[in-house]
């Protein structure tokens, strides 16, 4: 009998997987455009301002065909056959399923099964509760324990790049390079960035143990920290000389481009003449913010980037606005540099604009779209690849640096790579 039982609810799951296309059809979906990533990729596209695009190639398409279309008969006849047998099973479930079961989480789950069933880690069915917080993180304010972590997509291992000096993490001595294996009593080595995210956060003044790996000490640590509001603060800067700058960017968030065009101001007003743009460890962000972020860097008119769809449209993005800093520029990156970061680099790189220096980026070179569903759940859907300026796709590639190098987690006193980009502007 349990076998029987089993075998009907695998029947239930794949059935209902192939019903999501058609409820995705045929329910209606409102696009919020967005990217994310890398991220902790993960934010909204939409912006305020009307930035200059051009397609590269015929008129936009419309959007998929309704499956009532007749030009369309046969994947409607499809669409319809896969609701009709799902519907069937729901049925059957409903009046001989002898056991207790929420159907409600039954159809979530089934929903993240199907996309989850793509194969691609940035793509994922989400509740309304879970596409609320995943819009609060592209806003820049949370409340959480205040770090910053990022995924191997390959291993799946979630490392903390950042801790935020207004956060419990740092209050309790939680360090960048710890790598986060428990969430209270569950084990997290195997889940999305996105599921620990929403286990760590929580309600205000509530508590939660987070267990750590520390690779320099050989050691497991559980911390346990209290979740408060926590504003993030992703642009940090100062003078290393009478005329070279350092700032570093470790997302792209909605508050960042406020951030970044006070710190550059800033900076201008203490006569910074050469700049050093630290963006390592930066996962990305909300692509208007790096196309804001670029127009303070670039010439008006210049190509910032162009994203290609699943039917071949092209849509090319440019700078909107006179430069607010024209001077020598060089930017860091490594490895954890992805999608806004690479876009960024990618653009300041092929305009001749930056020197780019340190390590290859990650290579995440495709656009995240939301789609929000009609009960308020939504789901984050990869919808377009991206090029550089020069046309070149980094996806699982990344950008190369014009002058290797890197910082030493041996000597915590010197980065060495800002010596070396110090240097460089120096010479010049």
């Amino acid at each position: 009998m349990e076998e029987k039982n089993n075998g009907f609810l695998k029947g239930f799951w794949v059935g209902f997987g192939v019903f999501l296309v058609c409820a995705l059809l045929i329910g209606g979906i409102m696009v919020m455009q967005g990217i994310k990533g890398f991220e902790r990729w993960q934010a909204s596209q939409e912006t305020e301002d009307v930035r200059p695009t051009k397609p590269s190639n015929s008129a936009k398409p419309t959007d998929p065909a309704d499956p009532a279309d007749p030009a369309g008969t046969d994947e409607a006849d499809e669409y319809s056959a896969a609701a009709q047998r799902f519907e069937e099973v729901m049925e059957y479930v409903d009046v001989y399923f002898v056991l207790d079961y929420d159907k409600e989480e039954m159809i979530n789950q089934a929903l993240k099964a199907y996309v989850d069933a793509s194969d691609d880690p940035y793509s994922e069915y989400m509740t309304a509760e879970e596409l609320a917080k995943t819009m609060e993180d592209s806003d820049g304010s949370y409340c959480g324990i205040g770090v910053q972590i990022q995924q191997s997509t390959e291993t799946m291992e979630t490392t903390i790049t950042r801790v935020f000096s207004n956060g419990s993490a740092m209050e309790e001595g939680m360090k960048a390079g710890d790598v986060i294996i428990r969430v209270g009593d569950e084990d997290v080595r195997k889940i999305s960035i996105d599921d620990i995210v929403a286990l760590v956060r929580g309600k205000e003044g509530t508590t939660v143990n987070v267990t750590v790996y520390r690779s320099w000490e050989d050691k497991e640590i559980t911390f346990t920290l209290t979740r408060r509001p926590v504003q993030v603060d992703t642009v940090f800067y100062e003078m290393l000389t009478d005329k070279i700058a350092y700032l570093q960017l470790t997302e792209f968030d909605m508050v960042s481009v406020e951030q970044m065009e006070e710190a550059l101001k800033a900076l201008k007003k203490e006569g910074c003449e050469q700049l050093i743009l630290d963006i390592r460890d930066d996962p990305g962000g909300r692509l208007d913010s790096v196309l804001d972020i670029a127009d303070f860097f670039l010439k008006k008119d210049l190509l910032i980037m162009s994203m290609e769809d699943k039917t071949g449209y092209v849509t090319e993005c440019y700078s909107n606005s006179k430069a607010l800093f024209t001077g020598d520029l060089v930017v860091l990156a490594n490895g954890y540099s992805a999608s806004a970061s690479e876009v960024l680099t990618g653009a300041l790189k092929d305009h001749g604009r930056a020197v780019v220096m340190g390590e290859k980026t990650f290579g995440k070179g495709i656009v995240q779209g939301f789609f929000t569903l009609s009960d308020g759940s939504g789901i984050k859907l990869t919808t377009e690849h991206w090029m550089t300026p020069s046309g070149e796709c980094i996806d699982k590639i990344g950008i190369e640096p014009d002058i290797e190098g890197a910082d030493d987690p041996a000597t915590e006193d010197v980065d060495e790579l800002v010596e070396q980009a110090k240097e460089y502007l120096q010479k010049k």
